[in-house]
Parts: structure tokens; sequence; C-alpha cells
């Protein structure tokens, strides 16, 4: 069974009010131009395009596979892009996933990424 969330941002902070058993997700990186960006660092997924790492906590007692539904946005707060992927989580463990930029051409100016929902 899934369930939905609403997200954190870059920040850390969580949205919403989640019941104990719904996923929590946490940006770890952002694909932003920090200081690991301008030494050629941008965090990538598997196929090499530009991505964050959300961090995925199943606290339900069943594994799942989650979509984790991400927004990029820019120095204006507007989003720039999106990106989707699935990460698999046993029960009450935490996984990692790298979301790629659906448009990876604007992650120069990415300046927050936030998690919209995790289903």
């Amino acid at each position: 069974m899934r369930r939905g969330l609403r997200g954190s941002d870059s920040s850390g902070s969580s949205g919403g009010t989640a019941s104990s058993s719904e996923p929590q997700a946490t940006v770890v990186s952002c694909a932003d131009k920090g200081k690991d960006a301008e030494k050629g660092k941008v965090a990538k997924d598997k196929s090499g395009r530009p991505a964050a790492t959300v961090k995925v906590r199943n606290r339900s007692g069943a594994a799942d596979t989650y979509l984790v539904d991400m927004n990029f946005q820019g120095r204006d707060g507007l989003t720039l892009t999106s990106g989707r992927a699935d990460v698999r989580v046993p029960a009450g463990k935490s996984r990692t996933v790298r979301v790629p930029l659906d448009d990876p051409s604007v992650v120069g100016t990415v300046v927050r990424c936030e998690v919209v929902s995790v289903l």
C-alpha cells in the first residue's frame, strides 16, 4: 500500500502533518551551484544526469516502493524543472535515491530542491 507525503526542502525541514506510518523524505543534497558543483562534482544518477539525493524512510510495517516527485527551483523561487524516481524501502528502514532533473540544462541555476510528494 502506498501512502502520500508532502516532502521536505533542501534545508531538511519537513512539510505537512504526516501520520506515523507515512513515508518521510529528506533532501540530502540538491543539484545546485554549491561548492561541490563549482569543483565539477554535481551529484548524478546512474545515467550521468544531474540529480538530487533524497533519503526516504519507510515508517510502516511492510516493504514498499515509493515514487518521489521533486521540483528544482531557481533563485526567484520559481520551478525550473521537476524530476521523479522510484525507490524500494524495507519496512522500518531508510534508503537514498537519486532524483534526476527532467531538464539537466538548468542545473547551473538550481538553488533549491523540494520534495513534492512520496507516493
